[in-house]
């Protein structure tokens, strides 16, 4: 199996799991996201640590908080994308738009 094909198959299981705009992924995009999440953690982590000091705690608290805080939002995006694609998997597209009145 060629790198292409093994490439190719991993972007269509990712487009089935998370929508079409996996394919739309590329590396500068990729590279945007991860300084994006670099630029977050620099913003969070040093006032998580300032706001357990605030609050007479040591400074660990604060990073757990932050650390465990985006675990938290995390877990609940996936679980309302696998909420939003059962609904319109399972959902007839009339149903979705309120049909039939009553």
């Amino acid at each position: 199996m060629t790198t292409t094909t093994t490439i190719h198959r991993a972007t269509s299981a990712l487009a089935k799991l998370f929508g079409p705009w996996v394919r739309e992924v590329d590396r500068g995009t990729l590279r945007a996201d991860a300084l994006a999440g670099l630029l977050g953690a620099v913003l969070v982590l040093p006032q998580a640590i300032a706001f357990a000091a605030l609050l007479g705690l040591p400074p660990s608290y604060g990073l757990a908080t932050a650390v465990r805080g985006q675990e938290l939002l995390g877990v609940l995006a996936l679980v309302l994308l696998v909420l939003e694609w059962l609904t319109r998997r399972h959902l007839h597209p009339l149903q979705l738009a309120g049909w039939p009145r009553p």
